[in-house]
């Protein structure tokens, strides 16, 4: 900045040309005066530093404001992306669930069928066998009454025919010997006793044989009814457990599908919470990409225009000064922090 007799002075076209703006500024407010004195040029940079600050801030807020309208159209889209995706999975969660439980039922169904088919072979070939074994049984039964019956009768026809040679040689016998009259009675009346006896006796030992053979077959049955019914039980508790054990399998199985399920959602969920919190997270810190640099160095000169910066300070941070708002800024800072210096 030119300096004459210890005052600064406005610069000319040629020195201003770097910045017209700033040219034009001082030439209308110096009203054709071609100086202005050291404490005037410091207040001047301090107002164009915050015409500066204001003009930049102004700029970057209206450019924040479409940014973030542009960033929560963009938000609004990422979270019903998000909401349409978790919707898309818990469908489908629930549907593999739906299917999980369906196979479930139909395959327990199944094996129900398959253990009560099972069951129902077991009591029809044990009743196949009972009654198979009764018939038999019965048969033998039949058979051996004939042949008791058949023998008696054999029995009984020879005893008959005994009886009439018997009575026919008697009397040829008696005949010869001369007898007649009551002992010829009183022996026939023997040989008919004797006969009768015979029946009674073969008679008695039928119906022995015939009532054991009675008691044989009803004994045989009640074992063989004893033995079904025995197996019929086994049966029916071998399949009541085994419909026991199928219940239990399918509950724990159920009970799987229930706990993954929950877990898939419970994981769907705080995901779900998760990406909804990064969405956030990144509109809450989308404000700092705002530049501060015109803001800070108005703050800089405001601090050397009270006397809180002095030019050594100046100097002292010369490198990070420079680094921030440029080497020309930072000649202005320096040399308006040593007006001040000199003016107090």
């Amino acid at each position: 900045m030119p300096y004459e007799n210890g005052k600064w002075r406005a610069p000319t076209p040629e020195e201003a040309s770097k910045d017209m703006n700033a040219y034009k500024q001082l030439y209308g407010n110096l009203s054709g005066q071609g100086w202005m004195t050291s404490k005037d040029k410091v207040n001047y940079d301090v107002k164009q530093a915050e015409q500066a600050a204001a003009e930049t801030a102004a700029k970057q807020q209206a450019e924040y404001a479409k940014q973030q309208a542009a960033y929560a159209q963009q938000q609004a889209a990422q979270r019903a992306a998000q909401q349409a995706a978790y919707e898309r999975q818990a469908q489908l969660l629930q549907q593999q669930y739906e299917r999980q439980k369906a196979a479930e039922e139909t395959a327990r169904k199944k094996q129900e069928a398959a253990a009560l088919a099972g069951r129902d072979a077991l009591v029809g070939a044990a009743q196949e066998n009972y009654d198979a074994s009764i018939a038999a049984r019965q048969e033998s039964y039949d058979k051996n009454v004939g042949a008791v019956n058949s023998d008696t009768e054999r029995a009984m026809q020879q005893a008959y025919i005994n009886n009439q040679l018997q009575k026919r040689n008697l009397g040829q016998q008696l005949a010869a010997l001369g007898r007649s009259g009551g002992a010829a009675e009183s022996t026939l009346l023997g040989l008919a006793n004797e006969y009768g006896g015979q029946r009674g006796t073969l008679d008695e030992q039928r119906n022995d044989q015939l009532g054991e053979l009675a008691l044989n077959l009803s004994q045989g049955k009640a074992e063989d009814l004893q033995r079904l019914n025995d197996l019929k039980a086994q049966y029916e508790s071998d399949y009541q457990n085994r419909m026991q054990d199928l219940a239990a399998a399918s509950l724990e199985r159920l009970l799987n599908y229930d706990n993954s399920y929950t877990s898939a959602m419970a994981s769907l969920e705080q995901a779900r919470a998760q990406q909804l919190a990064e969405i956030a997270s990144a509109a809450t810190g989308y404000s700092s990409g705002i530049d501060t640099t015109a803001q800070d160095y108005l703050t800089n000169l405001q601090k050397v225009y009270s006397g809180e910066m002095t030019k050594q300070d100046v100097i002292n941070n010369k490198s990070a000064i420079v680094r921030s708002y440029g080497q020309e800024l930072y000649n202005d800072l320096l040399e308006d922090a040593a007006i001040i210096q000199r003016l107090t």
